[in-house]
């Protein structure tokens, strides 16, 4: 697999995010942004699913990739400013 991937998505999706607030309410300028941010989105969890089973195994992914669903549902469940 290429490492340089899941930095490259990163990158890619980290654009897209410091785009929307300048967009200045343009509707195509939105869509385009937001586009990229969910295939950017999408792309993290094929990577990091890749990576996970390569650095601990067919085992280990069963075991450590829930994990991250569980994390990720807590963060989306969060009620305050992210600081």
């Amino acid at each position: 697999m290429e490492y340089r991937s899941i930095p490259l998505s990163l990158f890619c999706l980290a654009i897209a995010v410091s785009l929307l607030p300048v967009l200045d309410g343009g509707k195509t300028g939105f869509r385009v942004a937001s586009l990229m941010c969910g295939i950017g989105f999408g792309a993290c969890f094929v990577l990091y699913a890749a990576q996970t089973t390569t650095f601990y195994g067919m085992i280990g992914l069963g075991r450590v990739y829930p994990l991250l669903f569980l994390f990720y549902g807590g963060g989306g469940n969060h009620r305050g400013a992210v600081y």
